[in-house]
């Protein structure tokens, strides 16, 4: 169990049998997400242990797959940043280490980058064929997330990413969005962007600086403490952050007081485009889960049950990755309004 959870069960002041149930349900839900992390964390090390002596996998290389051909694909939308506009164009912004860039992209269209400010390369993208899900997995859920076609994401910078995870804990969907959205116009800094005004989220020390009334104006009072505690991690050493890899990224992050592994591993997965990391207690995995499978197969819809077929279906962390982030396409490729631009409110 974790410090937070133990101190969290022996905190003086809390007594009778609703505030013991309530903590005995936090703790609870700690141990779980622990647990997913645990498991990335044990998967990850068998799998570096036996790379060696693995046979050559039957599948497609990387470096052997035809080029991406962008207007037959699906863009993986989860950040709460995309938004979509009438036209059916999803966008947002992207902020780099030297650069400002707007991302669009449009069914049946190739990727539109345009660069706002600074210099350097556009935004990394990353694929994900139908050919890397699990063999194991059902195969009618198998099929009908493979009609997706090739899965592409943008990942983020890892400030923005645990801004988002943080604003988006008990707000999914569209509530999600509107947090974010209502935060970085507040706080952040506009652009003009081919697709009307859009805002990225207020750097590190900007959020350190930021005084209890700034978070209530913004409608994330709830969060002030957890960015506040971001922020000054992030202000202490900035040039870490961007360099660690998935693991050690998700397990830093939730180091950090008041984040949380569930928001650290969600935050680690939207900086890196490492979908094996996703937590398999999230409502929008399994409803994506369950929206893509026929009604003739069961998807649990309860966390534990949901967690313990999914690990047996996709056990390698690259099975995991790629049945996590199908599932997750599904889910937001509808999630984004149709009626909302960057410049909603």
């Amino acid at each position: 169990m974790s410090d937070a959870a133990h101190s969290l069960a022996e905190r003086p002041g809390i007594e009778g049998d609703e505030h013991l149930s309530h903590a005995r349900a936090v703790i609870s839900s700690l141990a779980a997400v622990l647990h997913e992390i645990e498991a990335v964390l044990s998967a990850e090390h068998d799998t570096s242990s036996a790379r060696e002596s693995e046979p050559r996998p039957t599948k497609r290389s990387r470096q052997d797959r035809h080029p991406l051909d962008e207007t037959a694909c699906t863009l993986l939308a989860d950040h709460p940043a995309w938004y979509r506009q009438s036209d059916g164009t999803t966008g947002r912004l992207i902020k780099r280490s030297t650069s400002v860039w707007h991302v669009a992209w449009k069914a049946g269209r190739p990727f539109a980058f345009t660069l706002l400010e600074g210099h350097g390369p556009p935004p990394m993208t990353r694929r994900i064929e139908p050919d890397e899900l699990p063999d194991v997995a059902p195969a009618l859920l198998s099929g009908s997330l493979s009609m997706l076609g090739t899965i592409v994401l943008v990942p983020t910078d890892p400030w923005d990413a645990i801004t988002a995870a943080v604003l988006s804990r008990g707000a999914p969907g569209i509530r999600a969005r509107h947090a974010y959205r209502r935060w970085a116009t507040a706080h952040g800094r506009t652009y003009a962007t081919p697709t009307g005004p859009a805002a990225t989220v207020p750097d590190p020390d900007t959020v350190s600086r930021l005084a209890t009334e700034d978070f209530a104006a913004a409608g994330a009072l709830a969060h002030r403490g957890a960015l506040h505690a971001a922020a000054d991690a992030f202000c202490r050493n900035p040039a870490a952050w961007p360099a660690m890899p998935p693991l050690k990224l998700a397990v830093a992050l939730a180091r950090i007081s008041g984040i949380g592994p569930g928001p650290a591993a969600i935050a680690a997965t939207q900086a890196t485009g490492d979908y094996a990391l996703y937590p398999l207690h999230d409502s929008a995995l399994r409803a994506g889960a369950r929206a893509a499978a026929p009604p003739d197969l069961h998807i649990h819809r309860e966390p534990t049950p949901f967690a313990r077929a999914w690990r047996h279906w996709a056990t390698p962390n690259a099975h995991r990755h790629a049945l996590n982030a199908y599932a997750l396409a599904h889910h937001y490729r509808g999630g984004t309004s149709a009626t909302e631009g960057p410049d909603h409110r």
